[in-house]
């Protein structure tokens, strides 16, 4: 974790191969900066800088150096989660009442099954396209193959649930290379 969240300055993050270029930072889906504390939506996420490392609540779990926390795991109502482990040092925070933290291998294992094939693309989806299709050189749609591992490195999903329980719809956030790529609303 990092020792500090204060400022939010923008040491350049990771690079390397399957790096995707982020969208202006001013327009992505992050953009919106909140002071410590607000509550958001369900549906949106911001950037949160100063925020005491105390605040970020409990530790779910960690995948390709990103962390999801809880404010509150105790309770099964709409809260504030916060995702460290972004480039620029600050959290990224957003509401919901479930978050998982995925990897790659599940999505992919979810995403490209036969009964999912006529799932609509969403923005969260052409942007992992994007990224795997550079880093792994293959088509959308088709799996990364032997580079799979090193990719996961990289990469992490968090799903979004406005309820604990049955969700007929939930949002969906790509982090990579150290940015939100992508955050896109899904339904069944």
């Amino acid at each position: 974790m990092l020792a500090t969240l204060a400022g939010c300055g923008d040491p350049g993050g990771p690079g390397g191969p399957g790096a995707v270029a982020r969208a202006d930072p001013a327009s992505g889906a992050d953009a919106v900066q909140v002071a410590a504390g607000t509550v958001l939506p369900i549906g949106q996420i911001a950037t949160v800088c100063d925020l005491a490392p105390a605040a970020l609540g409990t530790a779910i779990g960690t995948v390709a150096g990103f962390t999801l926390y809880d404010t509150a795991p105790q309770t099964i109502v709409p809260r504030t989660h916060y995702i460290t482990g972004l480039a620029d040092g600050c959290a990224r925070q957003f509401s919901a009442a479930l978050a998982l933290l995925g990897d790659l291998p599940t999505h992919e294992l979810i995403r490209y099954q036969p009964t999912n094939a006529d799932l609509p693309w969403t923005a969260t989806d052409l942007a992992y396209e994007a990224v795997k299709n550079d880093f792994c050189g293959v088509a959308q749609g088709q799996p990364c193959g032997a580079r799979i591992d090193r990719l996961a490195r990289q990469l992490a999903f968090i799903t979004v649930y406005e309820t604990f329980g049955t969700n007929p719809a939930w949002n969906e956030i790509l982090l990579h290379g150290g940015d939100v790529l992508a955050m896109s609303f899904k339904s069944s």
